[in-house]
């Protein structure tokens, strides 16, 4: 039972996006740039305070370490540019646009859903209290 009220929690805290969209665009377009930032800092942090320290110590060559999470910079910098954006040369003029990723975004929200679940499930599976 404590395991569906934790994914219970888990899934009505990633709602908190579903308010942002009541905003009036004017004002969400003011705070994006504090919101992206804001999600950056945690990713960045959470991966450099908690995520590689962990690897490395797993890791008897750092070296290879190093070079893994330098590789998974490249990956991810390349496919986001593959996927997101495009150059349109008309007139002369460089623009840039933004192609759908609908179908995109909605399988990979719910692969992680999938994986909050698994993982919440195996957490209480090994040590209930």
């Amino acid at each position: 039972m404590s395991s569906l009220i934790s994914i219970l929690i888990v899934s009505l805290i990633s709602l908190v996006g579903v308010f942002f969209l009541a905003i009036r665009k004017e004002k969400l377009e003011n705070i994006q740039l504090l919101l992206v930032a804001l999600a950056t800092g945690g990713l960045l942090g959470g991966a450099f305070f908690h995520l590689l320290p962990e690897a490395f110590k797993s890791f008897e060559n750092v070296r290879l370490a190093s070079s893994l999470v330098i590789l998974g910079f490249v990956i991810f910098f390349v496919l986001e540019r593959f996927l997101h954006w495009h150059h349109d040369h008309t007139e002369g003029i460089s623009s840039h646009h933004i192609k759908p990723v609908g179908l995109i975004n909605l399988v990979a929200d719910g692969f992680h859903n999938l994986l909050d679940g698994i993982l919440i499930t195996a957490s209480y599976s090994i040590h209930l209290k």
